[in-house]
């Protein structure tokens, strides 16, 4: 099953909306025409990871998102978080979120399998080198990053995360324990394991 996310930075400094979505009202409001334009889920981001971003502390990242996440929960607009940060997502789940994305595929911080696998939400993969200001090389590109995606999501399985026998690209917005897990080899990512793309 395809679904589609929407993407919410409510952030001063992301690449392609950062300071436009800060105010809470403007946040819901745009979250809701996304959903009514056909968006299964809201991606809420507080931190950018465009190139040259700085890294802010995950105390400000729950300030920025976890007022809109409640808000969008309450309306009943489904909610992913974007973050690296397992204490953040860990209080997004909280605040009502049912998938996690995390752009480093729990490289970051180690702790996001275990928030994954605990709280038994949805978790976004992505394949991750090096960190925001690394440039990449491959020589394969698309074999190195199916390789690379294979074998995090394969440590994955083993810290709890469970696979599913979706081969989507995207999630359901179904809840599942344990965590159900995936990736793909393009910028974005499945919320349920299967061969990488």
């Amino acid at each position: 099953m395809t679904a589609i996310l929407g993407v919410l930075n409510v952030t001063p400094d992301s690449f392609s909306d950062g300071g436009r979505w800060q105010r809470l009202d403007d946040a819901v409001a745009h979250a809701a025409r996304m959903r009514d334009a056909g968006a299964d889920w809201i991606d809420v981001g507080g931190e950018s990871t465009r190139p040259g971003s700085i890294a802010i502390d995950p105390d400000e990242e729950q300030h920025r998102v976890l007022p809109v996440i409640r808000a969008l929960s309450d309306a009943g607009i489904p909610v992913s978080i974007d973050t690296r940060n397992s204490a953040t997502a860990r209080a997004a789940v909280e605040a009502g979120a049912t998938m996690i994305n995390d752009v480093s595929g729990a490289l970051h911080d180690p702790q996001m399998a275990v928030v994954a696998a605990e709280t038994g939400v949805h978790f976004v993969v992505m394949h991750w080198r090096g960190g925001v200001d690394v440039e990449p090389r491959y020589d394969d590109v698309v074999a190195e990053v199916r390789a690379e995606l294979k074998a995090r999501l394969a440590e994955l399985l083993v810290r709890g995360c469970a696979a599913s026998s979706s081969s989507s690209t995207r999630a359901s917005a179904s809840r599942s324990r344990p965590s159900t897990i995936g990736s793909c080899c393009t910028p974005s990512a499945s919320s349920r394991l299967s061969p990488p793309c």
